[in-house]
């Protein structure tokens, strides 16, 4: 029995998402209570308020490889053995980037003659948009 419980020491992990205490792993583990579990931990030579990493680790799971992304707070599902990216982040940076990439090619084939013919287009249009949102009576 004493070598079974050495054993359970040796592998812990958390039942819980985030990280708890020893004792608190000996208390799920066993049925105790909190005493009985403290007691138990220096009886096998283990600091019971070491902390136990949780299932969640940098927002992965470890039980069932989803990741939770606190940025978009959106789950993605990782396969065994990838990397833990989040596809809602990914898929809008990728989208950045190619705006980026338009902006960038735009900018090397205009002239900044058609820089300013284009921002003088937009701005008219945009002027357009607010006074006729602001006066819906007036028709071009």
């Amino acid at each position: 029995m004493e070598r079974l419980i050495s054993n359970w020491f040796r592998n812990v992990r958390s039942r819980s998402a985030g990280p708890m205490p020893l004792w608190a792993c000996v208390t799920d583990a066993f049925a105790i209570g909190r005493t009985s579990a403290i007691a138990l931990c220096e009886e096998f030579g283990h600091d019971p308020d070491r902390e136990v990493p949780g299932l969640v680790v940098d927002g992965l799971c470890g039980a069932c490889n989803v990741m939770f992304c606190a940025e978009c707070e959106e789950l993605t599902i990782i396969p065994e053995g990838h990397v833990g990216e989040c596809e809602h982040c990914k898929e809008a940076e990728l989208a950045k980037e190619a705006a980026v990439r338009l902006v960038k090619q735009l900018s090397v084939h205009a002239t900044p003659e058609e820089v300013a013919r284009r921002r003088k287009i937009s701005q008219t249009r945009l002027m357009e948009s607010v006074v006729t949102d602001m006066h819906p009576g007036i028709i071009k």
